[in-house]
């Protein structure tokens, strides 16, 4: 799934800057909103699921709307009914992709394929366990981490553009130190929107009461 989302990158940097705009505005809708919208977002989110299964399975991007879109719809009317087992669906679903991927990037380590399978599922296991324990939380931090890659996304569609040399910077930087990099890049931006709505949450339940 790593390489499907890197070609989409690939794709964004030779487009339209333009293109990137709407997807940093969703970004960021879903890092700082995404609790107080997690209705609408938690079906967004299944959406995106099924066109990233569908980009998986089909390089055609009729096939991936038609398909792709398809389960995402399906995915998304179910998710709305069952939002609690959605959401910790998600949450295993986002953590093992990160922990997957993070540890897809180690380098010097005997069988990386199954050390990048072995975190995902440990990933996967932490993340539906969560949602269950502390359910605010978790739609919290997945909407943050959603939004964050979104964010990301965008900017590398507008950078190449607009800022060439600190994207070739950027670029360079992140191929060489991934490890570093990656925190930055996606963790911090995630923290940053998790504790932003994690305290809107806080004040609108002691508004509440």
């Amino acid at each position: 799934m790593r390489e499907q989302i890197m070609q989409f990158i690939q794709y964004l940097e030779s487009s339209n800057p333009v293109y990137g705009i709407p997807l940093v505005i969703i970004g960021l809708v879903l890092m700082f909103m995404g609790f107080q919208l997690h209705r609408v977002a938690v079906p967004f989110i299944f959406v995106l699921a099924g066109l990233m299964i569908g980009a998986f399975w089909f390089g055609s991007m009729t096939m991936i709307l038609l398909v792709g879109g398809g389960i995402g719809v399906v995915l998304a009317m179910i998710s709305y009914f069952t939002r609690s087992y959605a959401v910790a669906v998600l949450s295993g679903l986002a953590a093992a992709f990160g922990a997957g991927t993070y540890a897809s990037i180690l380098k010097q380590i005997p069988q990386p394929r199954l050390v990048s399978l072995v975190a995902a599922a440990f990933g996967f296991v932490a993340g539906c366990s969560m949602s269950y324990i502390m359910y605010r939380e978790s739609v919290c931090l997945l909407t943050a981490f959603v939004g964050s890659l979104f964010v990301l996304c965008g900017l590398s569609a507008i950078l190449p553009a607009s800022i060439p040399s600190l994207y070739q910077t950027l670029s360079a930087f992140l191929a060489d130190w991934p490890l570093l990099t990656l925190p930055f890049t996606v963790g911090a931006p995630t923290f940053i929107g998790f504790m932003v709505q994690l305290g809107a949450a806080n004040r609108t339940e002691m508004g509440a009461e």
